[in-house]
Order: C-alpha cells, then sequence, then structure tokens
C-alpha cells in the first residue's frame, strides 16, 4: 500500500472508532480521511491552524453550549 493510502486507512479507523465502531460508514469514513489529510498538507495550512479533528471538536463543543 502507498502511504498516502495508508495515512488515509489509518485516519479513517480513527474517525471509525471515535463514531462508535458503526458499520456501513467505511467510504464516508474514507473520504473523510481524504479530505483532512488533504486540508493539513495544503500550502496554506499553517502551523497555527488547528489540525482538521480538533477543529471539529471545538466545533461540536460550541454547538452543545
Amino acid at each position: 500500500m502507498v502511504n498516502r493510502e495508508r495515512d488515509i486507512a489509518v485516519r479513517a479507523y480513527h474517525i471509525w472508532v471515535s463514531e462508535g465502531y458503526l458499520d456501513g460508514r467505511d467510504l464516508d469514513h474514507w473520504h473523510r480521511a481524504e479530505t483532512e489529510l488533504a486540508v493539513a498538507a495544503s500550502p496554506k495550512a499553517s502551523a497555527e491552524d488547528p489540525p482538521p479533528q480538533a477543529a471539529s471538536t471545538t466545533q461540536r463543543r460550541s454547538r452543545k453550549r
């Protein structure tokens, strides 16, 4: 497996775990992982930007309030 595919697979796995091991969403997790890794690797992303996971966690917290 190419490194990029491995990285996507690992990220998709972590998304799956974080969502409670829900089956049937493998393609959703894969596409989300691809997007998150592409954003993190884009030239526009700076060291000051939070990683995609941290941003979504922050957004979830603010929605709960």
